[in-house]
């Protein structure tokens, strides 16, 4: 498993959701396909990483969600995660690249 943040465990956001009665956008399915995906899986998990910022993105600017602090220090938690696993990603498919 390539992504190893628990910011971006799909069973935390879930959590979230759930205690403080949150509709999901479709970013617990974006967090449930990037823990499936393998390590050599560099451009899915870029690109799911791209889908799970941009909901995130969304979500901090739903009024519903920026009226639950939990909810919001959750997701600038998440981003901030899903920003730098975006990086090592990168830099693993380089680094990949370049063995071959």
């Amino acid at each position: 498993m390539l992504i190893k943040s628990k910011s971006l465990a799909d069973a935390a956001w879930k959590d979230v959701a759930a205690k403080n009665k949150l509709r999901d956008n479709g970013l617990l399915k974006a967090l449930e396909k990037l823990k499936r995906l393998d390590d050599d899986e560099h451009d899915d998990a870029a690109k799911t990483l791209d889908e799970a910022i941009k909901l995130a993105g969304q979500l901090k600017k739903d009024k519903a969600v920026a009226a639950v602090p939990a909810a919001t220090k959750f997701i600038a938690e998440m981003l901030a995660a899903a920003d730098t696993a975006q990086r090592d990603v990168a830099k693993a498919k380089a680094e990949h690249e370049k063995a071959q």
